[in-house]
């Protein structure tokens, strides 16, 4: 499988203009509003970090989700 794959299986939106992560109808956390902030006018790259199973993958997912509204899918990659 070449790197180009890997990244659209990462990335469906890229092929399906339709997806919608499904994290995207759970609650947000606190955290949303600023990670979606930063993310919209930080113009470099933003790590998240912490603990294992704390919800970090659901929050950038969140944040895709809302993205994907007004944003070219092929300008978020995760």
């Amino acid at each position: 499988m070449t790197i180009s794959d890997q990244l659209r299986l990462q990335n469906p939106w890229w092929t399906n203009r339709n997806y919608q992560p499904s994290e995207a109808r759970l609650p947000k956390r606190k955290l949303f509003d600023q990670l979606l902030h930063d993310t919209l006018n930080l113009k470099q790259m933003i790590s998240l970090t912490g603990m294992r199973r704390t919800g970090k993958s659901t929050l950038v997912r969140q944040v895709i989700a809302t993205l994907l509204i007004n944003t070219p899918a092929t300008s978020i990659m995760y």
